[in-house]
């Protein structure tokens, strides 16, 4: 889509605001009375009474800041149009001045870079005293400045000044007494400068293209395109010409923005982050963009080199309470994708929604009563804005009864008319008429030459107005063409029988009963109630070409063999996101779209959906918590690179020594030492030191893991944990053992010298075998695998992960894990004991 100011519009809402303000003798904004518009370039009150005015605009001045600047002449078009258009409407009333001489628009162009000389030409233009102009609107708010000094230089902004000599001005316009300013001024576009201007009262008004909105929305629905395949469609019910309008938005005296709103908009409203509240990490929301601040030519500026020093408090959207109440029960499917994108859209803005489904009912009159009930209960109770369906007259009664609270509604898929005439800001929805004349440009597209709609409820409006819109396409395509295509008729047929259905559409195509019906065009007015008789009509007529309203499984089908050619999706997704966005816009930065219709649809669907798709649509294009990713504790690189050096070293100086003693085994030091301890001595050192390996393996949870919710699916184990449990009971079993063997053998050595040195003391001479001192070596290690075997069998240590921090959502972002087991204690301390004894003994025998 296209996003933009209409700046033909904007120039003509200066000119009506300018042509009230001073017809009613104000000065910025006095005239403008509560209801006569809603600051938006939209009226929405009732027109002034028939009387005719005390005095009218009789010259207006357009100071255009660049010569050919395209969108600025389209500004200077709509004023100067507009005026004279007022003039004359005000003529045919009979409510012009007497003796009014009529209407003059001027323009210059002050496009010199030198404000100097703009000021000079500005001055020159308003005559000596201020009495040539009544009006005075700057195309670009790089004029401001010397505008603003030429209006003080002719002290435009005085009443008390002698008026002009200026017969027509003392007629009507220039002796304005002490009614306000001799010439009102107004801009296009805003800056802190502007805000105090009209804060003074020194401005009438200021057009806004709402900037931070022209950046922002495209982003968003940009985003929602790219993650949901869902677009809107061109605006086309309000005359916007297919661009969604951010402009012109009016500011007058009673309106500025503050301070503070004023440094919000230049930091494009940021957005507080969220508090987990089972945190006190903040997390959440970054703040928002930026709105892009430029002048491209059409001098909006919003420069944050602001005289203000007030600052921006970030928006806190979990203050924000919205509701929503349609007509779709229960047990209408449709509705499903609405209230689940609703869900998501404030999950997504973190509001809070209170939106309501009410089940089947008796009757639609109960159904209607209980929304009137909870439309005004969410009014009465100061929700920040509400998107409702408008069925009935007792619906819209509530909906009346909202806006007197000052509520903002917006109404969504039922009720445009009705939106109309109450006058929401927004109706979001398909409009059939639209969606019907779009449907007969693609079927023009693709060749026909004949064009029939097939209705299969007559008399209903909504089925009405899709084949009035299709036949309203066939026409404007045969002006165009000069009889290229025609228009047929509706045939009306039956939704339920097929065999009627298929004679009365032979009957009203007539000819050749075998035809192929080649350049015939059948547009249906639903899918569900006509596909299977329409692909019956295919098959007996294979030229025929079809296209449809709706979509549905046996549509993909259709679509898929290229026996349809599209079906249209009137997008229930954006029926449910968009208005809860729109609302979180209104009540947080006060901006929102001009157009009344925005238009959820048709979306043409020709080919069928992916399988990753359709799972899409079923689960409402859920969307993966934001998250920063988890943080294991993992031990680090460094520290995984230490171990293995060291364990490196140890493995190949005990094989080293393992080696060499069996090498040297025959030489007299290493036999009288006993080569089979020393070798043991090595080799449990080996052993001791293979336990560093097992603490380096480390793993996520014993469960697979959701990757969306972040939750253990405890029904799924995960496979790669088992290989953890492994190195949880390793390390044990690796430092008890390497622990035994080293100390056992040195134990033994130890006890031989002792017999020996015992045999001394009693003059014997004996000679001391292995055998005699193995005992030790044999005890230790039985008692040791006995302490290891229970706990391997009966409490084995296994992987376990502690959270310690989670986000908003409850999703894990810092875990650590350990080795533990319910009973490991009662294990552990016999492991612990058992070597120290074995320490005391070693002592003893020394």
């Amino acid at each position: 889509g296209f996003w933009s100011m209409d700046e033909y519009r904007g120039g003509a809402e200066a000119a009506r605001r300018l042509w009230e303000d001073w017809s009613r003798g104000g000065g910025g904004g006095r005239a403008m009375a509560d209801g006569d518009g809603d600051g938006s370039g939209n009226s929405t009150g009732s027109p002034p009474p028939m009387r005719r005015m005390e005095r009218a605009i009789e010259r207006a001045l357009f100071v255009n800041g660049e010569r050919g600047n395209a969108a600025l002449d389209e500004r200077r078009d709509g004023f100067n149009e507009t005026l004279h258009s007022l003039v004359a409407s005000a003529r045919d009333s009979g409510t012009l001045p007497l003796n009014y001489p009529g209407l003059t628009v001027d323009e210059i162009v002050a496009d010199d870079p030198d404000e100097a000389t703009r000021f000079g030409l500005i001055q020159e233009s308003l005559g000596s005293e201020c009495g040539k102009y009544q009006a005075v609107m700057l195309g670009s708010g790089r004029l401001i400045e010397p505008a603003l000094a030429a209006f003080d230089l002719r002290a435009c902004h005085s009443s008390s000044s002698p008026p002009s000599s200026s017969s027509s001005a003392s007629s009507t316009g220039g002796d304005n007494g002490d009614r306000g300013p001799r010439a009102l001024l107004g801009t296009f576009d805003t800056s802190s400068l502007v805000f105090s201007q009209l804060h003074l009262g020194r401005l009438a008004l200021a057009i806004s293209q709402q900037q931070h909105l022209q950046a922002s929305l495209p982003v968003l629905h940009a985003a929602l395109y790219v993650t949901t395949g869902k677009v809107l469609a061109p605006p086309l019910e309000d005359g916007s010409g297919g661009v969604h309008l951010t402009g012109p938005r009016v500011f007058t005296p009673r309106d500025a923005l503050t301070d503070t709103e004023q440094a919000c908009e230049n930091e494009g409203w940021p957005v507080c982050p969220r508090r987990s509240p089972l945190s006190p990490l903040v997390l959440g929301d970054a703040p928002a963009a930026a709105a892009a601040q430029n002048e491209n030519g059409n001098g909006e500026s919003s420069s944050s080199s602001s005289s203000s020093s007030s600052s921006c408090p970030c928006v806190n959207r979990g203050n924000v309470r919205l509701g929503g109440v349609v007509h779709g029960v229960t047990t209408d499917g449709f509705w499903d994708d609405v209230f689940a994108a609703s869900e998501r859209a404030a999950s997504s803005f973190g509001v809070d929604l209170d939106a309501i489904r009410f089940p089947p009912q008796d009757d639609e009159r109960t159904l209607h009563l209980k929304m009137t009930y909870k439309i005004l209960s969410l009014c009465e109770s100061g929700v920040d804005g509400v998107f409702v369906s408008i069925p009935s007259e007792m619906v819209e009664g509530a909906v009346r009864a909202c806006l007197e609270l000052d509520v903002p509604v917006v109404s969504v898929n039922a009720g445009a008319d009705a939106s109309e005439r109450l006058g929401l800001v927004h109706h979001f929805g398909m409009f059939e008429y639209n969606a019907g004349k779009s449907a007969g440009v693609e079927l023009i597209k693709s060749g026909i030459r004949v064009g029939y709609c097939v209705n299969h409820a007559p008399g209903v409006s909504v089925t009405t107005e899709r084949c009035a819109g299709f036949e309203a396409a066939i026409v404007e395509a045969q002006v165009a063409s000069g009889g290229g295509v025609r228009f047929r008729g509706v045939i009306d047929v039956p939704h339920d029988n097929d065999v009627l259905y298929g004679k009365r559409v032979e009957d009203a195509v007539g000819g050749d009963p075998d035809g192929d019906w080649d350049g015939l065009g059948f547009l249906l007015c639903g899918v569900d109630s006509q596909l299977n008789a329409a692909l019956k009509l295919k098959e007996a007529h294979p030229k025929l070409k079809i296209g449809t309203f709706d979509l549905s499984e046996d549509l993909y089908d259709a679509l898929d063999d290229g026996r349809v050619l599209f079906g249209m999706d009137q997008q229930a997704f954006l029926q449910g996101y968009a208005p809860v966005s729109s609302l979180v816009y209104m009540a947080t930065t006060s901006e929102r779209l001009l157009n009344r219709a925005i238009e959820t649809g048709p979306r043409f669907v020709t080919s069928l959906p992916s399988r990753a798709q359709q799972l899409c649509e079923a689960n409402a294009f859920e969307v993966c918590p934001q998250t920063s990713g988890e943080d294991y504790s993992y031990i680090s690189d460094g520290y995984r690179n230490t171990g293995i050096v060291l364990f490196s070293i140890q493995a190949f100086v005990s094989v080293a020594f393992i080696a060499w003693t069996i090498v040297n085994r025959n030489k007299m030091v290493v036999k009288v030492s006993q080569p089979e301890f020393l070798v043991l001595v090595a080799f449990g050192c080996l052993v001791l030191g293979t336990a560093i390996l097992p603490t380096m393996v480390q793993g996520e949870y014993r469960y697979v893991q959701d990757p969306v919710t972040g939750d253990l699916l405890t029904d799924v184990p995960n496979d790669a944990v088992r290989r953890v449990d492994a190195a949880c009971m390793a390390f044990p079993w690796l430092a008890g053992l390497g622990f035994v063997l080293i100390y056992s053998a040195l134990f033994a050595k130890i006890l031989r010298v002792k017999k020996v040195y015992d045999g001394a003391i009693r003059f014997s001479r004996q000679r001391i075998k292995v055998r005699d001192t193995a005992s030790i070596v044999v005890v230790m290690t039985a008692v040791e695998v006995t302490i290891l075997l229970s706990w391997q069998l009966v409490s084995p240590l296994r992987w376990e992960r502690e959270v310690l921090d989670v986000d908003e959502n409850g999703r894990p972002t810092r875990s650590v894990g350990v080795c533990t087991s319910d009973n490991y204690v009662w294990f552990l301390v016999p492991f612990v004991v058992f070597k120290a004894l074995c320490l005391v003994y070693g002592l003893l025998l020394c």
